[in-house]
């Protein structure tokens, strides 16, 4: 199949936000640190800019795993479009390298349709779906600053449970309904300080994750318990080159 959704339209979509309209103003910026079973395996560095009507969404990602073959890492690059007046998804991609082979996922939004495609090593292929109503979030592995814009987009709500669409982006693409839940507030320390949280659980009814996001609504923490899987983000200016290509990232986060 022929690329119906190269990475040049992706980037001619970007350009053609950049009108005369509101000034640019940066929503969010900063890096997450991941951590599994307590030790560093990955890093995040991301950036969430509004540019005229559009929300501009940007993020370098790598994370180290071992396998069979010994240590190896993911080195991924996300950017996604957004409206800046409701978050609702324009359009999304990533392109990830592992093991020298590229793999490319992106999402096209149409009135009342999507396309989810797929591409590895130039060879891909597209799947149209049906649009659910309301705004569309998109989760795709090692890629934390998808769940900042959910945090990002509730900042400004009162709820004790919210509707999330999500696709969830994997082996085998799925669109889901999950729930944003309000736990309250809590203190939690970040940045070498106590910080009132306020604390939420995003859950489909299969997978749950914990969040903490600040007052502004900027996440601070993420946690998957069954896996030990937790992710910080990062308080400190960045101080050296991350190994291996790596996204940039500060010294390890108080917390």
């Amino acid at each position: 199949m022929n690329r119906l959704f190269p990475t040049t339209l992706l980037a001619l979509a970007w350009l053609a936000t950049g009108g005369a309209s509101p000034p640019n103003q940066e929503i969010d910026k900063g890096s997450f640190v991941v951590y599994s079973r307590g030790q560093v395996v990955g890093a995040e560095s991301f950036s969430i800019e509004a540019r005229g009507d559009s929300l501009n969404v940007s993020s370098r990602a790598y994370q180290t795993f071992r396998t069979d073959q010994g240590e190896e890492s993911i080195d991924k690059r996300m950017v996604l479009l957004a409206h800046r007046s409701d978050f609702g998804l324009r359009m999304y991609q990533s392109n990830q390298r592992f093991r020298g082979e590229e793999l490319v996922r992106g999402i096209v939004i149409g009135d009342t349709a999507f396309t989810i495609y797929r591409e590895v090593n130039g060879a891909g292929e597209g799947d149209r779906r049906v649009l659910p109503p309301g705004r569309l979030f998109v989760l795709d592995a090692q890629l934390f600053s998808l769940f900042d814009l959910i945090c990002l987009s509730l900042r400004e709500r009162t709820f004790e449970t919210w509707p999330i669409s999500l696709v969830t982006l994997g082996e085998r693409d799925s669109v889901l309904e999950a729930t944003a839940t309000h736990l309250g507030h809590e203190t939690i320390r970040w940045s070498a300080k106590p910080v009132k949280a306020r604390k939420l659980r995003i859950s489909d009814g299969g997978t749950t994750f914990l969040v903490w996001a600040d007052p502004a609504g900027r996440m601070l923490r993420l946690v998957h318990e069954p896996s030990e899987l937790r992710v910080e983000r990062d308080s400190q200016p960045v101080k050296r080159a991350p190994p291996r290509g790596a996204p940039e990232s500060g010294s390890k986060p108080a917390g």
